[in-house]
């Protein structure tokens, strides 16, 4: 998925002489890479906002624009495309939303109070294969598993279910839940990648045009 910035001038310079016009190339690159390096930032902070993010660095420079993507006057066409990097592309499904279906089996394992890492991450300890969980009876209405560190499930035939853990002992014993199971999840439309490209187009480019033409003006030989 990508976003690619286009922006004309024109209206904006119909009085310039020949002199300042050659210019013209020169600075619509530079205020298109501004408005894309601008955007960039914008998603990548909004990212922070609206995602819960693990691995914050890495998910963040997903917002993709190296140089080989970036204006350039002498190539003729002045395009700047931002795009998300494909070893992200797992951020591309928060655009339209939708629903999360399991990649295999039935359902969907939701961690809720299982202990995590100091990278947010659930910790090998309670990780769903570490629980041994077993079957250990089933009726009508669901299964019940039990497993190691005191754990036990519940699940329903129509892809539901939880994980619990029971910790303290006696009357102070309490029952925390570790994971929830569903057959499906809605994805949010959360990204708003193209929603945040179109706004910072729409509010950066005069100014970094204007800055970028007086540069060119400037450094002009």
């Amino acid at each position: 998925m990508n976003v690619s910035i286009v922006l004309d001038p024109e209206e904006l310079v119909t009085h310039l002489d020949d002199y300042a016009r050659r210019q013209l190339p020169f600075a619509r690159a530079l205020a298109v890479n501004a408005v894309a390096f601008a955007f960039q930032e914008a998603q990548q902070q909004g990212l922070e906002g609206r995602f819960r993010l693990r691995r914050a660095t890495f998910v963040k420079r997903g917002i993709y624009f190296p140089r080989e993507q970036r204006a350039d006057y002498r190539k003729g066409e002045i395009v700047a495309t931002v795009s998300i990097e494909p070893k992200r592309d797992f951020l591309a499904k928060y655009e339209q939303g939708g629903w999360k279906t399991p990649r295999s089996g039935s359902r969907l394992a939701i961690p809720i109070d299982a202990r995590r890492t100091k990278a947010d991450i659930v910790s090998a300890s309670d990780r769903i294969g570490a629980l041994g969980l077993r079957v250990h009876g089933r009726g009508p209405l669901a299964t019940v598993g039990r497993g190691l560190k005191r754990t036990f499930s519940i699940r329903y035939p129509d892809g539901r279910g939880f994980i619990f853990r029971r910790v303290g002992r006696g009357k102070r014993s309490q029952v925390k839940l570790l994971y929830v199971f569903r057959p499906r999840v809605v994805l949010p439309p959360s990204l708003q990648f193209h929603e945040t490209a179109l706004e910072t187009a729409r509010t950066r480019f005069i100014p970094a045009f204007v800055e970028a033409f007086e540069r060119a003006m400037r450094t002009a030989r």
